[in-house]
């Protein structure tokens, strides 16, 4: 469907098309973690990644425009009743959840994210995981690690997915800094692999040890 059909659908064709979008979004998200671990799926991240984009950017759309026919309903006809307008019109019950998820794409655009942020309705500001995809954006422009892996642990799995596409980041530049401070004290570089996996967050012992060694670091 069009998005510039969606004003004159009926509200089965919407809540239709939304259900689908909103389908190929979480195919798109489960893709990122879980692909990998299937025998003979391989994921291109990169194209998976511009493929999640694209879904969640074509759902705003069909929200925005979702939300201002009832707008138009309900200025046209200031008496029409909540009912009346569900008879018409469709509300996903998961915006607050796939714009959360839209917002977390925007870690590296900080404009486009404020712009975006700006202009969510104002019932869905409220909601617990908008305000942990913006904590979330905090965290990763201050390279605060354990803020970013507490959100992630106590974020819905959707979003702790769409965020952890981006820890790489915050872990690369704080890692970096902890080379120069490590050159410049001129201190031992021996550390406890269980402080450093827990420390920034890695899933695993071994993806901890990967990058404690690619960074000239030994394990105690």
């Amino acid at each position: 469907m069009e998005i510039r059909n969606v004003k004159n659908a009926s509200v089965k064709t919407l809540k239709q098309a939304v259900v689908i979008f909103e389908e190929v979004a979480r195919f798109h998200i489960l893709c990122i973690n879980e692909g990998r671990q299937f025998e003979g799926f391989e994921v291109d991240y990169e194209d998976n990644h511009k493929e999640l984009t694209s879904t969640l950017t074509t759902l705003m759309e069909i929200y925005s425009l979702s939300r201002q026919k009832i707008h138009d309903i309900i200025h046209s006809h200031p008496n029409t009743s909540y009912s009346s307008i569900e008879n018409i019109c469709f509300l996903s019950p998961n915006e607050a959840d796939f714009t959360a998820y839209y917002l977390a794409f925007m870690l590296e655009n900080p404009t486009k994210f404020a712009k975006t942020y700006q202009n969510i309705p104002k019932d869905l500001l409220n909601s617990h995981v908008i305000k942990q995809a913006k904590s979330m954006v905090r965290a990763y422009f201050s390279n605060n690690v354990a803020e970013m892996g507490f959100l992630i642990d106590t974020a819905d799995y959707f979003l702790a997915s769409c965020v952890s596409w981006f820890m790489k980041d915050i872990r690369k530049r704080v890692l970096d800094m902890f080379k120069v401070a490590f050159s410049n004290m001129g201190e031992s570089k021996d550390i406890s692999i269980e402080f450093f996996k827990d420390l920034f967050f890695y899933n695993n012992k071994q993806e901890a040890l990967n990058s404690l060694l690619a960074y000239g670091m030994n394990q105690t």
